[in-house]
């Protein structure tokens, strides 16, 4: 089981990074006021997120590590996931304001694996910290007010 655990981890990881370096490499960005905006937004949201973690085993990999600890400040107290929805802030403007079909398609296949590897990190999360059910009925999962 631990093995087919981390084989799914890190295949979710290449697909992560293979999809942004991807979209990174093939987008225009324009001179757009709004595009900057919601870009540095994105950043900023990601820089915050990895802050509030950074006495905790932080990790690409949706494994948790052995000092786990529950985080419930910063932009995780609303959102258990705040570096994924950090991601989608950028990634999402970038392929409507550079579209092409290619863009989208693997936009698409980012946002499935991204979701598949939150609901994955969080069944582990459950099995390694007694506290985060708890804190799963009073936060949610990627977006606020919806999701």
């Amino acid at each position: 089981m631990l093995m087919k655990n981390r084989v799914r981890s890190v295949f979710h990881v290449l697909v992560q990074f293979a999809s942004i370096i991807y979209l990174l490499f093939n987008v225009n960005i324009p001179d757009n006021l709004y595009l900057k905006v919601t870009l540095l937004s994105g950043i900023a949201l990601g820089l915050w997120s990895i802050w509030e973690m950074r006495h905790s085993d932080l990790s690409i990999f949706p494994d948790p590590g052995k000092n786990i600890q529950l985080i419930i400040r910063g932009p995780y107290k609303y959102i258990r996931h705040p570096m994924y929805l950090a991601l989608f802030v950028v990634l999402v403007p970038l392929v409507i304001f550079s579209f092409s079909w290619i863009n989208l398609v693997v936009l698409v296949v980012f946002s499935i694996n991204q979701v598949l590897k939150l609901f994955f990190e969080e069944k582990l999360i459950q099995q390694a910290l007694p506290g985060y059910a708890a804190y799963m009925t009073k936060s949610w999962r990627l977006i606020p007010l919806l999701f």
